[in-house]
């Protein structure tokens, strides 16, 4: 392999490795890692590039995917996301219900997996918003992209669940 050759090999290990990874591998890390690959001239150096941002790759990848594993989505017919869904807005609601951060409930952990799981789990924030109010405005709109609230309406509490279940109907979430 030329030297051409180890170098564009070292500039894509490390654009790669900064798309999987762009807090840690990107912007500053990048820029300093392709230049050193544009002044460096030794071929055995820019193997070591290469061979270095490879096998990062590599072990995020592995992380990933058992990452993946574990984390896998619960499962509707298993009843699964109905026990996770409790689970989380219980710990979400028993840690965020003293504060008075709309924010800070909003970037709550348990908030935020509740939003990753999707849209599977629209029907069962609504049932909650019904039975007891709370701010879950953020997580649907978050999940479905719609919002039955005007834009800019400020409205109570109880207005934007009753917006909320009464879209929920429309839309075929509820009954």
């Amino acid at each position: 392999m030329n030297l051409d050759e180890q170098r564009e090999r070292c500039r894509k290990a490390y654009r790669e490795l900064a798309a999987i990874d762009p807090a840690r591998y990107g912007g500053k890390f990048l820029e300093a890692q392709l230049r050193s690959i544009e002044t460096n001239i030794e071929a055995g150096v820019l193997h070591g590039f290469a061979i270095r941002a490879e096998g990062l790759i590599e072990r995020k990848r592995q992380r990933m995917a058992s990452l993946n594993q574990l984390v896998r989505a619960p499962s509707e017919e298993s009843g699964e996301l109905v026990i996770a869904f409790k689970a989380l807005a219980d710990r979400w609601q028993r840690e965020t219900g003293m504060l008075s951060s709309i924010s800070k409930k909003y970037n709550h952990d348990a908030y935020q997996k509740i939003i990753a799981l999707g849209k599977p789990v629209v029907p069962l924030i609504l049932q909650e918003l019904q039975n007891n109010p709370a701010y879950w405005f953020k997580a649907l709109e978050s999940i479905t992209k719609a919002s039955p609230i005007g834009n800019g309406q400020r409205v109570d509490l109880a207005a934007a669940a009753a917006a909320w279940i009464a879209w929920g109907k429309e839309m075929g979430y509820t009954k």
